[in-house]
C-alpha cells in the first residue's frame, strides 16, 4: 500500500470515529444497588478546536411535531407608531424576529402574528424547552439598535464627582454623543475567534483582546461613513451603544476603545471592524444574530409563555424511525444480493454516509421535524443510486470481456458523470425549496441537501476506496 493510500485509510478512519464521538446520543445510567446510588448522564464529549467547543448539543433537536416546545407571546409597544402604519410595523418585526431565530433555516419556529384592538402581539412557537429555548428568547426580545458614538469635547463633559461617578462611567451619553453610523450600515455580522490577540488589526478600529469577538462588514456607504469617523477620532475613543447602552465585556468593563493613529484615510473607506471583549462563544453568536438580522422595528416584552404539546408525538416519530431503520436495512440486503462483496463495501460507505449526516445534523444543528426526516430517509436513496449506478457501469464493463481492475476504474469514471448532473440537479431543486419554502419546507431542503453532499464522499470516494483496496488485496492474494 503506498503512503497516499495509507493516508486516505486512516483519513477515513479518524473521520469515523470522530464522527461516532459526535453522534453518540446522550444515555441516563441510574444505579441503584443497597449503598451503592450512581445517577449520570452518558454522552459524548465535546471537542474543542482553537479554544472553541465544535460540539456542544448532547442529542439531535426535534421539531414542534415531535417533541413540542414553548410558546411566546410578544406585546409590541404602538404608542409612538400611528394607527395607519402600526400593521406594517407589526409584520416588519416578525420578519426580523424570525430572521434571527431561523437564520439557517435550522430552528424550524412557528410564528405569527394577532391583533385583539390595541393589543399588538407576535407569538413565536419554538420546540423544546430549557436553556436552549430561553436563549432564544432573549435573542429575539432585545431591540438591537447599533450605533458608534464619538467623544464629546472636554468642554461639554461635566466634571466627574462623587454624586455622578456611576453615571460617568456607566452612562453613555455623560462623556459621549451619537454619529450617524449605526446598525444599517451593516452588511453582515459574525462571530468567531477573536484573531486579534489584544492588537488592533489595519482594518479595526475596535479591539480589546479576548476569547470571542464580533467581525462586522459595512455597506458601500456605511463603509464611508464609518472611515470618517475613524478619521476625525484618531487618537480618541469611540464606543459601540446597543440599545443607548454601553456594550459590556465579560469582565464589566463598557468597551470604549481607541482609535488607532493610522486608521482611516479621508475621503477613504473602512470595510470592517471588529468588536472584542473577552466574549464567551455564545454571547458573540447571540449578538452578531441580532446586528446581522437588524434592530426591532418596535420594542417587545414577553407578556406569555406556556408549553405546547406536539403535533403528532413519540407514536408517529417511533414509527417513522422504524420505517427508516426497516427500510435502510432492506437496501443494504439488496446491495448485497445484487453485487455480493461490492454490495458490503457499498453497505460500508452507506454506514459511515449515515454517521456524517447526523455528525453534521448536530453541528450546525438542524432541528429534525417529520419532514427533515423524510429528506433524510430521501437522501439515502440518492446515496444508494449513486453505488448502483457505479456497479452497474462496472459490471457493464466486465461483460464487455474487460478485466476486474479495468472494469473497476472505467465503471467509477464512466458513472462519475451521471452521479454528478443528478446531484447537481437535486441540490439546484433544494436552493430552490431553501430559499422559497416556509420553514418546513426548508427543512426537508435542508436535510436532503446535506445528503446529497455527503453522498458525493461516501459514494465516490470511500466506495472507491474499499473497492481498489479490496481488489488489491485479492492480487496480492
Amino acid at each position: 500500500m503506498t503512503w497516499k493510500k495509507r493516508a486516505t485509510l486512516w483519513a477515513i478512519i479518524i473521520l469515523t470515529f470522530l464522527v461516532i464521538i459526535i453522534d453518540f446520543p446522550t444515555v441516563p445510567v441510574n444505579i441503584d444497588l443497597g449503598p451503592i446510588s450512581y445517577h449520570r448522564e452518558l454522552k459524548g464529549p465535546d471537542i474543542n478546536l482553537l479554544g472553541g467547543k465544535i460540539f456542544k448539543k448532547s442529542d439531535v433537536r426535534l421539531g414542534l411535531d415531535l417533541q413540542g416546545g414553548t410558546r411566546v407571546v410578544l406585546s409590541a409597544d404602538m404608542s409612538a407608531v400611528p394607527e395607519a402604519d402600526r400593521d406594517v410595523k407589526l409584520n416588519a418585526t416578525k420578519d426580523v424576529i424570525e430572521n434571527r431565530i431561523n437564520r439557517y433555516g435550522t430552528i424550524e419556529p412557528n410564528i405569527y402574528t394577532q391583533v385583539s384592538g390595541n393589543d399588538y402581539q407576535i407569538v413565536v412557537e419554538l420546540p423544546g424547552t430549557g436553556d436552549n429555548v430561553q436563549s432564544e428568547i432573549s435573542l429575539i426580545t432585545q431591540t438591537a439598535k447599533l450605533e458608534f458614538w464619538e467623544q464629546k469635547d472636554p468642554a461639554d463633559i461635566p466634571e466627574v464627582t462623587q454624586d455622578n461617578q456611576v453615571q460617568a462611567y456607566y452612562d453613555p451619553s455623560f462623556s459621549f454623543k451619537p454619529t450617524d453610523v449605526t446598525g444599517s450600515d451593516l452588511k453582515d455580522a459574525t462571530s468567531g475567534i477573536d484573531q486579534s490577540s489584544s492588537q488592533a488589526s489595519s482594518n479595526s478600529s475596535v479591539s480589546l483582546g479576548g476569547s470571542y469577538a464580533i467581525y462586522l462588514t459595512f455597506t458601500d456607504e456605511g463603509s464611508k461613513k464609518f472611515n470618517d469617523l475613524a478619521v476625525r477620532n484618531q487618537g480618541k475613543s469611540i464606543a459601540p451603544i446597543l440599545d443607548g447602552q454601553f456594550i459590556v465585556g465579560t469582565d464589566g468593563i463598557p468597551l470604549t476603545p481607541r482609535v488607532n493613529e493610522d486608521l482611516g484615510t479621508p475621503g477613504g473607506k473602512l470595510d470592517s471592524t471588529v468588536i472584542t471583549g473577552n466574549f464567551t462563544q455564545d454571547e458573540a453568536e447571540l449578538l452578531s444574530t441580532q446586528l446581522k438580522a437588524g434592530a426591532l422595528p418596535l420594542s417587545v416584552k414577553v407578556v406569555e409563555q406556556t408549553t405546547v404539546q406536539p403535533t403528532l408525538g413519540q407514536d408517529a416519530l417511533n414509527k417513522s424511525l422504524l420505517a427508516g431503520v426497516v427500510g435502510i436495512l432492506l437496501v443494504m440486503g439488496f446491495l448485497i444480493y445484487l453485487y455480493g462483496r461490492f454490495g458490503i463495501l457499498a453497505d460500508i460507505a452507506l454506514v459511515i454516509y449515515i454517521l456524517i449526516s447526523l455528525a453534521i445534523y448536530k453541528l450546525i444543528p438542524v432541528t429534525l421535524t417529520l419532514a427533515g426526516i423524510a429528506g433524510f430517509i430521501m437522501s439515502v436513496g440518492v446515496a444508494v443510486d449513486a453505488n448502483i449506478l457505479i456497479f452497474e457501469r462496472l459490471l457493464e464493463e466486465r461483460r464487455k470481456g474487460r478485466n476486474i481492475f479495468v472494469a473497476t476504474r472505467m465503471g467509477f469514471d464512466k458513472a462519475w458523470t451521471s452521479i454528478r448532473d443528478s446531484n447537481i440537479s437535486t441540490l439546484i431543486t433544494c436552493l430552490i425549496l431553501y430559499y422559497t419554502g416556509t420553514s418546513q419546507v426548508k427543512g426537508f431542503a435542508l436535510a436532503l441537501g446535506i445528503g446529497v453532499i455527503v453522498s458525493l464522499f461516501t459514494a465516490v470516494t470511500v466506495t472507491r476506496f474499499l473497492t481498489n483496496l479490496n481488489l488489491e488485496r485479492e492480487k496480492r492474494i
